[in-house]
């Protein structure tokens, strides 16, 4: 009775295969030839299941694909829609002998990935290998296990803990989470999310495809280093001929939004006299409101001040602009008009600085003045010293006296609850004018009788 080897080569023994001894033998060393050199491409029409799989024969003394050592699986360009799994078999058995050795294997499947393994599927003892789609591996069978020796790097959902270096272009098909330092040397293509929380240094070029900030792409543009002369620093450049621009969405996607809450911050960073790190700039933007349909928003600016970061400048869509600290110095403000004189002024309740006119076009409701002598008769001058100016000495008058003078109220500034704050000192010219025109109708009417009388 004829024997075999694991290759599925007969073994002849002492006296057998009399007259056909050296086709036997031809045949044998044919069939070291597939052992060793052997390719073969090998069609799936149906994916299998781990029950059912596809089969990879090695039958002996007999043509088989299972004896060639190079395979490329493929499904003739109609994807399986499956994951395929493929058991290698010997002489169509299931059960030991296994076949024992190592394969060659190109999965050219068009989506799937492929399962590989021996005897009875059992995800937890025995699983196989599994070679994903477009990928190549080698594969070793021993004792009824396959298992995988080698397998070109596909990664998928890729975490690196430690510093990485990259040395050659490198291009990622899924996501990558970096939690280390990253120096990359070569272009990188990036198609999936990636995440860095750790220094990266690019010296080359990177290309985002569909590169994207949460959920937004960001096509056409290229990210570059400069390190010369003209601009030293790091820009981000358009390819776009269109008519748009560059965007930035910087989205908080929060379940839970909340008044007072950051969406983003851009922080400037520089080195002081001692080499320490100081934030000396920071700009945010914060939620005011999240009511919908009456949504507000908050953009501030923080500085560095006197050894501390403070917020400097705020602009709420809600209450305006304002400073929080600092003198606002407003040489070219025109357009907010009001026609209380012509000067600037700031108007108390409210805050907004507005340019003041006296033309005509500007005003209604014009009748003569009631008031005159007799409220300038009731005019306390006084000299006094501001709480916030030392000792210098004003001259002027109190804004609350001002303002128990009935005819004298639309001379007082009044502040957002209603009290005297200020007075408007310019408008009180037409008060005087009033006042000596009084006075100098007195006066005629005293040269008048003066020449009555003969005087």
């Amino acid at each position: 009775m004829a024997t075999y080897t694991n290759l599925g080569i007969q073994q002849i023994t002492t006296g057998a295969e009399a007259g056909t001894w050296g086709t036997v033998t031809n045949t044998n060393f044919d069939y070291f030839d597939t052992s060793i050199v052997g390719n073969v491409d090998v069609t799936f029409t149906t994916p299998g299941t781990t029950g059912t799989p596809n089969a990879l024969n090695v039958q002996d003394y007999a043509v088989s694909d299972g004896r060639n050592r190079a395979i490329r699986f493929i499904d003739g360009g109609t994807s399986l829609a499956a994951t395929c799994y493929v058991r290698i078999t010997k002489n169509g058995i299931t059960t030991a002998p296994y076949f024992a050795g190592y394969y060659f294997v190109r999965n050219s499947l068009t989506t799937s990935s492929l399962v590989i393994f021996l005897g009875t599927y059992n995800a937890s003892t025995n699983p196989g290998v599994t070679v994903p789609n477009g990928t190549d591996a080698i594969i070793k069978c021993v004792g009824g296990i396959a298992s995988v020796l080698y397998t070109k790097p596909v990664f998928t959902g890729l975490t690196v803990d430690g510093a990485t270096t990259v040395t050659g272009n490198t291009t990622v098909t899924g996501n990558t989470t970096v939690t280390g330092n990253t120096t990359v040397t070569g272009n990188t293509t990036v198609t999936g999310d990636t995440t860095v929380t750790g220094d990266t240094t690019v010296t080359g070029d990177i290309v985002a495809g569909t590169l994207s900030a949460g959920t937004t792409p960001i096509s056409s543009y290229l990210l570059s280093v400069d390190s010369g002369a003209t601009l030293g620093a790091a820009y981000i450049k358009s390819t776009d001929a269109g008519a748009g621009g560059i965007n930035f969405l910087l989205f908080k996607d929060s379940a839970t939004p909340a008044a007072s809450d950051d969406i983003a911050s851009f922080r400037f960073y520089g080195n002081n006299s001692v080499a320490a790190s100081i934030e000396y700039v920071r700009l945010t933007a914060d939620i005011a409101d999240t009511t919908s349909a009456s949504e507000d928003g908050t953009f501030k600016i923080y500085t560095y001040k006197a050894g501390s970061l403070g917020e400097r400048v705020r602009y709420s869509s809600a209450d305006g602009f304002y400073l929080i600290d600092g003198a606002f110095r407003a040489p070219d403000v025109y357009a907010s008009t009001t026609a209380t004189s012509a000067n600037m002024v700031m108007a108390a309740s409210t805050g907004i600085l507005q340019r003041s006119t006296s033309s005509l076009r500007y005003k209604n409701s014009i009748a003569d003045a009631t008031y005159g002598l007799t409220e300038v008769m009731q005019l306390r001058a006084v000299t006094f010293k501001g709480n916030a100016d030392g000792d210098t000495v004003f001259g002027g008058f109190i804004a609350e006296e001002i303002d128990a003078v009935a005819k004298l109220k639309p001379f007082v500034v009044y502040d957002a609850e209603g009290r005297p704050d200020a007075l408007n000192y310019g408008s009180m010219v037409s008060l005087i004018a009033k006042a000596i025109q009084e006075q100098q109708a007195v006066i005629e009417d005293l040269k008048a009788r003066l020449t009555a009388l003969g005087g």
